[in-house]
């Protein structure tokens, strides 16, 4: 995992850690797993970098660039 990487992880009091490289130096904390995707995946595609989300095993799993896009229209 390079520098610029983006990664979320589980912290102790359950809140949700956002981080950059291999030992994720704090960006931002969130309640919410799911703010923490949608930062980290902003964050990730506008910095051209790859992101990272706990699997099952808590293992970080690579995203796709794919995933990192967002609609050009809503509907």
């Amino acid at each position: 995992m390079q520098l610029k990487d983006i990664s979320i992880m589980r912290i102790t009091d359950g809140s949700w850690l956002e981080g950059k490289g291999a030992e994720c130096l704090p960006i931002r904390t969130f309640k919410i797993k799911g703010h923490a995707i949608a930062f980290g995946r902003a964050v990730a595609f506008s910095r051209a970098s790859r992101f990272y989300i706990p699997g099952s095993d808590g293992i970080g799993v690579l995203q796709t660039k794919e995933s990192l896009t967002y609609p050009v229209t809503l509907e």
